[in-house]
């Protein structure tokens, strides 16, 4: 009990100087991130008490809900990536408003708790799956202490989704880390990913999401790889919005996770965040 207090307590600590950096330096963050597009990663979505949730995977329903809900109200445009790419490929100054939302892993209590939620607000969404996970009745068992999460999704709630406004990415065949793997072995894990999804689902799996998607793991012969097995990008999970410039095989993505109340929610979709993967 000692120790899990000890942990809640540190973990206070660390956001409270997490969020007075931000606070400090949100005048340059704003001006640096308003014309990008933010791509927001979500994980779980399920009840989990919060400092159960020390990976940080996890978003309540009913918090998932108010980020939605705020979208709305704010006025934003819920985007697809392949809107992202069109629009990235235009020459235009600005993309304010505009935002896609994704998840990686595919887990079962995404159909059970955020499909609904999207579908209430009809907004489009790609899942990032592990493809040699899907019909398993057991966790994710590359997440230490993963069994709060749950199951992955099964293969006819996947095609029941895809019914709908959502499409399915590739988050690899078993999410090893690709700069440990041998030449041969990174190639399949990307490309026989997609090649098994697409035989599953019968549709194109147009993109990619780096398993753990820090720099160091995205080198340029494994974006080179994903190029060659046919994806039209890829995206990581380093901080940072989208503009112009953007390496589509390096697509950033903004975490969110059950710590990102509405305030924090609003200052991460305009990049007052991102200055922590400076640091990675």
């Amino acid at each position: 009990m000692n120790r899990i207090k000890r942990v809640r307590t540190l973990y206070r600590i660390k956001l409270f100087i997490r969020d007075l950096i931000t606070y400090l330096l949100l005048p340059f963050s704003w001006i640096k991130g308003r014309n990008g597009i933010p791509i927001l990663v979500y994980h779980s979505v399920e009840n989990i008490p919060p400092y159960e949730d020390l990976k940080r995977l996890n978003t309540p329903p009913n918090l998932f809900e108010q980020h939605l809900e705020y979208l709305a109200n704010a006025g934003y445009q819920v985007i697809s990536l392949d809107d992202l790419r069109d629009y990235l490929s235009k020459d235009e100054q600005s993309h304010s408003k505009m935002v896609v939302l994704t998840f990686d892993d595919g887990y079962k209590n995404w159909y059970h708790n955020a499909y609904p939620i999207l579908q209430k607000y009809g907004y489009p969404a790609t899942i990032f799956v592990i493809s040699e996970y899907l019909d398993r009745k057991e966790p994710f068992d590359w997440i230490k202490d993963g069994a709060q999460y749950g199951s992955p999704l099964s293969i006819p709630e996947i095609k029941e989704i895809l019914k709908d406004n959502f499409t399915v990415g590739s988050h690899s065949m078993s999410h090893p880390d690709l700069t440990k793997l041998t030449y041969d072995d990174c190639i399949r894990e990307i490309g026989e990913s997609k090649k098994r999804l697409e035989e599953l689902f019968g549709k194109p799996v147009d993109y990619f999401a780096y398993p753990f998607g820090a720099r160091v793991h995205l080198t340029e012969e494994i974006k080179e790889h994903i190029r060659n097995a046919g994806y039209k990008g890829a995206v990581s999970n380093i901080m940072g919005s989208n503009e112009n410039d953007t390496d589509f095989y390096g697509l950033k993505r903004i975490r969110i996770d059950w710590h990102d109340n509405i305030s924090r929610f609003k200052l991460k979709l305009i990049g007052a965040y991102n200055w922590l993967d400076r640091f990675r």
